[in-house]
């Protein structure tokens, strides 16, 4: 078998490592954060009619089925876990992570494969609350618009310690099990699949899968890598004391996805770099590029956005999906990675990056209670939908004006459409949802080259003229293969 193994985030309180009192009132705040943001909530109730979707499989059924025998809620869970031996948890956790299949769903433009921080990864915070607010804005934006979405297993955190039988870190554990149970909804819709870190496959598959990610490793280090650093030079990190600890604290950085404060807690040692931005009053100062080189932060980050990244590559050119992030960043490296491939030579695609467009969606309001909206108003959803898709891959859409008419007649009124069921909905059984206004921005990314575009594929690392360029779309819109040589890329902001 082949192993694709992402790095977990360090930033943020580490959960492992917290004293058993402070890990009860978590465990107590996250329930009270379910009752508010995830009204289903995260070890309860999901509605009989959600659960009778029946659009799971046996393998789902399984996993939430060994969840729910843990406990009825946090504590009670993490307390079982404590209760069993280190083979038993680690039985339990092989039971749970090989229970997932490879999903048979359909491709489309809105087949997405979100960013591990959108996903409720571990970076830029490991506390489980912050990471249940970013999944909760997964939720949001899914339900209402995705056709599926391949979300990262929570489980995946564990996986190197399981392959090498080390004893489980129950703690994590059962974070990936809150994030597991509040996916729940999404799952039994039809509309969520979780993407396990361990590929089986065959030889000649394995080596075809490492020629991809090496041909993407090699455009990521030689472009992406000057970017990423350009983007962490704006980043701020102070040194803090306070008594005799001395941490670090990061402030927010939207093109980074950190949208608040975060802080790094240092386990055993503070790094003498760190210790030396002290002055004798104890006041610190700001780290540069090359000090967060030393500590290790610079290349977390920049470790995270190349993860998330090749593991897009893979799955883009494996079931087709398009990815979705909410830093900026991503975009920036996309964007300098696809202008190596010329692509600004093809009118269709440069003018197509530019439609950027306004959505609407829901905020404090349970996952289940959209299912219902999008359920009921299917039609809207559906049009903006392919409305999207038509100007994706329409070979007729070419000048600046011909993109603004058929973004005013097609794509606004799919908007338009949305906008209203959202509102007559809001006035009946979603009166406490607050309406918010997010962005979209859809543009083409051109990542690893698959190796049956072998003669273009030694060329990946230069310019490419447009006639080459050309011939890739063709083979790409053919499907040669069922492999793509493009992609397409959402930026969600909120």
């Amino acid at each position: 078998h082949s192993h694709r193994h992402r790095m977990a985030g360090h930033l943020g309180p580490r959960l492992g490592h917290l004293p058993a009192l402070q890990r009860q009132r978590l465990a107590q705040s996250t329930d009270q954060a379910a009752e508010t943001s995830s009204r289903e909530g995260i070890f309860g109730y999901v509605s009989k009619e959600i659960v009778e979707m029946g659009y799971v499989d046996e393998g789902y059924e399984e996993l939430y089925s060994d969840i729910n025998r843990l406990g009825r809620g946090p504590q009670e869970s993490y307390e079982a876990l404590c209760s069993k031996s280190d083979s038993e948890v680690l039985d339990l956790f092989w039971d749970m992570y090989l229970s997932i299949r490879e999903p048979k769903v359909q491709p489309s433009l809105f087949s997405f494969s979100p960013s591990q921080s959108l996903s409720g990864g571990r970076f830029p915070c490991a506390d489980i609350n912050c990471r249940l607010r970013n999944a909760q804005r997964l939720c949001n934006f899914s339900v209402m618009y995705a056709d599926n979405v391949f979300v990262p297993f929570p489980l995946n955190d564990l996986l190197k310690e399981a392959e090498s039988n080390s004893s489980l870190d129950r703690n994590l554990f059962l974070d990936a099990l809150i994030l597991i149970k509040m996916y729940e909804p999404l799952v039994r819709a039809g509309l969520l699949y979780f993407q396990p870190d361990l590929v089986t496959t065959c030889p000649s598959c394995t080596v075809h899968l490492n020629q991809i990610q090496q041909t993407f490793q090699n455009r990521f280090e030689s472009i992406g890598s000057p970017v990423i650093q350009s983007v962490l030079n704006s980043l701020q990190v102070y040194v803090m004391k306070e008594g005799e600890e001395v941490y670090l604290k990061i402030l927010p950085c939207p093109e980074l996805g950190i949208q608040e404060s975060s802080f790094i807690h240092f386990r055993y040692e503070v790094p003498s770099v760190v210790l030396s931005a002290l002055n004798k009053d104890g006041i610190g100062a700001s780290l540069d590029f090359e000090s967060m080189r030393e500590i290790g932060l610079a290349q977390q980050i920049f470790q995270e956005i190349n993860d998330d990244l090749s593991m897009y590559n893979e799955q883009n050119i494996e079931a087709q999906c398009s990815y979705l992030t909410d830093r900026p960043s991503d975009l920036t490296v996309l964007k300098g990675m696809s202008d190596s491939v010329s692509f600004e030579d093809i009118s269709h695609y440069r003018i197509l990056s530019q439609l950027t467009h306004s959505i609407p969606y829901l905020a404090n309001i349970s996952t289940e209670k959209i299912l219902k909206l999008r359920k009921e108003e299917g039609d809207a959803f559906d049009n903006y939908r392919s409305s999207i898709t038509k100007a994706m891959k329409s070979v007729k859409l070419v000048t600046a004006n011909d993109y603004r008419d058929f973004y005013r007649d097609e794509i606004q009124c799919g908007i338009n459409n949305i906008q209203h069921a959202v509102k007559n909905a809001k006035n009946t059984y979603m009166s406490d949802a607050l309406l918010m206004a997010g962005s979209i921005c859809i543009s083409v990314a051109q990542l690893g080259i698959p190796p049956e575009l072998a003669p273009v594929a030694s060329l990946a690392s230069g310019a490419l003229g447009a006639a080459t360029v050309t011939d890739i779309i063709r083979k790409h819109r053919e499907n040669i293969n069922g492999t793509k040589a493009m992609g397409y890329y959402f930026l969600w902001k909120l």
